[in-house]
């Protein structure tokens, strides 16, 4: 099948939620990779790498189940900008046939303040060289047109940062894993 130079341009997955959680709130849950896998159900673990403070530079493991399949992520986080942008690499680990050594990921989130509320955008740019673009178009149709079949990750993440608020505890980090 020949390849089409569309078919090496990264693709583009970007949800938006509002809450009523403050920029702070939400920056203190978004901050740590740690606790992405409590609003993420595709999560299944993260290892965070060392001893320190969420911040740039931060190096973590996370592994995920993607349509049956395990993958494994080594992340680090490339912008940290308290309480407005949040981005990570995700590169994914070569299986044992070495066939998703070019695959990575880059993920951000960016959380801004409008009229008393706070609006938080989750966007994730992949990079998987040979997805056609007829499975692109198929992704993009089924992302746009499909109908929901429950809460998506970030209506997760307002109602976690919501009910951390009230509580109080929006603050909390597990322990890293050294």
């Amino acid at each position: 099948m020949r390849r089409s130079s569309a078919d090496n341009l990264p693709m583009r997955i970007r949800e938006e939620v509002t809450t009523q959680a403050t920029p702070e709130q939400a920056w203190a849950m978004l901050c740590d990779p740690a606790r992405h896998g409590s609003w993420n159900l595709r999560i299944t673990a993260t290892e965070i790498y060392g001893s320190g403070e969420p911040g740039f530079g931060m190096r973590y493991r996370v592994s995920y189940d993607l349509s049956g399949r395990s993958s494994q992520f080594d992340a680090e986080i490339t912008e940290f900008s308290p309480p407005t942008r949040l981005a990570a690499k995700l590169v994914e680990r070569a299986t044992g046939d070495g066939a998703h050594m070019d695959r990575y990921m880059v993920e951000s989130y960016d959380v801004s303040q409008h009229g008393g509320r706070t609006r938080v955008v989750h966007q994730v740019d992949i990079h998987a060289p040979g997805i056609n673009i007829f499975l692109r178009a198929l992704i993009w149709l089924i992302m746009h047109a499909g109908r929901s079949t429950g809460q998506t990750y970030m209506e997760k993440f307002a109602q976690l940062v919501e009910a951390a608020g009230r509580e109080g505890s929006a603050g909390s980090r597990p322990a890293a894993i050294a």
